[in-house]
């Protein structure tokens, strides 16, 4: 970029989404360290000829796993980074007892696995003479309980994404309900129809990690696996969906001089109109965050949350946009990153908002404690058919797992082995709000609030908080505690102002206090009838599926839910997964009509009761 005597700007983008959490530094041991990031684990050695990089999948579960191995060497000149080449290509990587050589580009390799020993990996560099150099230590592989006859009445593979956006740029993330196999290739079919074979950049039992190819036209995309093209009796496998989206940063005039302005505009990329016109449309937020403050001033404040579509901007097809003002204080650089904000909305389970809060050991661990509860009674509430089963073991298999944090630098791998172990769990999202885990999140989250208050400017999920509040209401109700209930009432409507006005110090310290009260009783509450709250039956999980309010904006009803059904308020239509079709009916009192329809009272998910046919 341009020098001048003024203010020389670089506008980033760092784009950031469910399917992509980047983990900070967990591992170092001499000049190894471990990221997580877009679904995986990158271990880098730095070596004075250059870095040396391996990514495996963060979930590291079954007999044979595949990884990347590449190399990056140092130099300003090219003739400087062929001679530091030839350097790194004399090491080898070592991954607990297998010899890895290096080579010119990125290369996959496959890597015979322990699985089923509660040990950790060593990786470690090796010079030219065998000795080690560098290492660093992965978590343990285990294996993945998974029913042959697939979920449900589907004979073959179901695939699913940790999210239903991916931002272009970012890496993508597929999980099965049964198990990939090395080798394994996937197509991916864009909004124009074009197909992209792929070839996983790593790949485990139960999670393949891909980078989208260029050419890949924004819109509705699916992804499946290559052998899943074949014809094959009883093979209907299903395809996972998300929409492919493309977020800008742009920047009319980036050299400022004092209190001159300028603006930074948002661009969230070309819209399928199909969708659009259906009314299909996706509900999500994005943070934007000034990183400079001393450099430069945004408008609206330097760190804010933006729904999207703005002001029911739904039907612009050509894309939608935020404009903000920026006024330059002093000479500098200044940065503004945009960030796709992980919600229960776009995230296809509870668990990632959840993790997403979790800022401290002692907040992991507290989660972590309550969610292993949680999961004790999930389990015992499965059936006892093939799918039950394998629930039931994958459920063991995370609570005989689960990491526990000791210190901050721990934190990010234990975030990413925890959401390995419950991926394969199928929990419905709507079943968060009768977890105790999801009340646990909320304390961990409301804490943001005390750092606002504080001047220190950071983001609140809400959606989290609500989320937990619906749990103390759910408690509120077990226990015919009418004062409890009321104070939930409060505390949402608190929010919802919050939302839906301007977040002054004022409305903020009220809803701080109002927390406070709150999670105080609940403790208590919680403490003394543990046991009958914690216990989950089916009908809990449909009403809560049905309900949960954290997929509504403030004043608007979202057409999405989760993984059972999801309640249509404008159509007065409920969509029921056929495998929960006579539970569903069963539990909420349908009643049959002679042409063949149901009759049921249920309630929206801004819990007033509607009746529909």
């Amino acid at each position: 970029m341009r020098k001048t005597i003024f203010f020389s700007a670089v506008l980033s983008l760092f784009l950031l989404v469910p399917a992509s959490i980047t983990w900070a530094q967990v591992t170092k041991t001499l000049n190894g360290t471990v990221r997580y990031e877009s679904g995986m684990s990158e271990t880098k050695f730095s070596t004075p000829n250059g870095d040396v990089k391996v990514n495996l999948p963060q979930s590291m579960s079954g007999a044979i796993i595949s990884g990347t191995v590449s190399t990056e060497p140092a130099g300003k000149t090219e003739k400087e980074k062929k001679r530091n080449l030839n350097e790194l290509l004399k090491y080898v990587v070592n991954l607990s007892g297998t010899k890895i050589p290096l080579s010119v580009k990125p290369a996959n390799f496959d890597w015979l696995a322990s699985a089923n020993k509660p040990v950790r990996n060593s990786l470690e560099l090796l010079n030219a003479s065998g000795i080690k150099v560098a290492e660093v230590s992965l978590p343990s592989v285990l294996s993945l309980a998974a029913p042959t006859g697939g979920w449900g009445n589907n004979a073959g593979p179901i695939l699913s994404t940790p999210s239903n956006i991916l931002v272009k740029g970012d890496a993508l993330n597929v999980y099965t309900n049964q198990q990939f196999s090395p080798g394994e290739k996937f197509v991916l079919t864009d909004s124009k129809g074009q197909q992209f074979t792929l070839t996983p950049i790593c790949l485990s039992s139960e999670q393949a990690v891909m980078n989208v190819p260029e050419g890949v036209v924004p819109g509705n995309c699916t992804v499946k696996e290559e052998v899943s093209d074949q014809p094959a009796p009883g093979n209907n496998a299903g395809a996972a969906g998300f929409e492919f989206i493309d977020i800008n940063l742009s920047s009319p005039n980036t050299n400022l001089r004092n209190r001159q302005t300028s603006s930074v505009t948002l661009t969230i990329g070309k819209r399928d109109p199909a969708k659009i016109d259906s009314g299909e449309f996706m509900f999500f937020t994005v943070d934007v965050r000034n990183l400079t403050p001393t450099v430069v001033d945004m408008a609206g404040g330097n760190i804010q949350t933006v729904s999207f579509p703005i002001n029911g901007d739904h039907k612009n097809s050509s894309g939608w946009q935020l404009t903000r003002t920026i006024t330059g204080i002093k000479p500098g650089n200044f940065s503004v990153s945009a960030t796709l904000h992980e919600d229960y909305n776009t995230c296809n389970d509870p668990f990632r908002p959840q993790l997403n809060v979790l800022k401290t050991p002692e907040d992991f661990n507290a989660w972590a404690d309550a969610l292993k509860k949680d999961m004790t009674e999930f389990a015992a509430i499965q059936k006892n058919d093939e799918m039950g089963q394998a629930i039931k073991a994958n459920t063991q298999r995370a609570i005989d797992n689960f990491p526990g944090c000791e210190s901050l630098e721990q934190l990010d791998e234990c975030k990413a082995v925890a959401y390995s172990l419950l991926q394969p769990l199928h929990v419905p999202k709507g079943a968060a709000i009768n977890w105790l885990s999801s009340y646990e999140a909320t304390k961990a989250a409301a804490k943001s609030l005390d750092n606002n208050l504080a001047g220190n400017t950071t983001l609140t999920d809400y959606d989290v908080i609500k989320n937990g509040i619906e749990f103390i209401n759910r408690v509120g109700a077990q226990l015919k505690d009418d004062s409890l209930q009321k104070q939930c009432s409060d505390a949402q409507a608190l929010i919802d102002n919050i939302q839906t006005a301007t977040g002054t110090k004022e409305n903020l310290q009220e809803l701080k206090n109002a927390m406070n009260a709150l999670t105080a009783k609940a403790d208590m509450k919680i403490e003394t009838d543990e046991p009958s709250i914690l216990k989950i039956s089916m009908k809990d999980l449909i009403m809560s599926s049905l309900q949960l309010p954290s997929l509504a904006p403030p004043g608007m009803v979202h057409p999405y839910n989760d993984l059972i059904g999801f309640l249509d308020p404008v159509k007065k239509i409920l969509f029921v997964l056929p495998e929960y079709r006579t539970n569903v009916l069963g539990m909420i009192n349908a009643q049959a009509l002679a042409n063949g329809d149901y009759h049921i009272n249920s309630m929206t998910v801004n819990r007033k009761p509607i009746a529909y046919d």
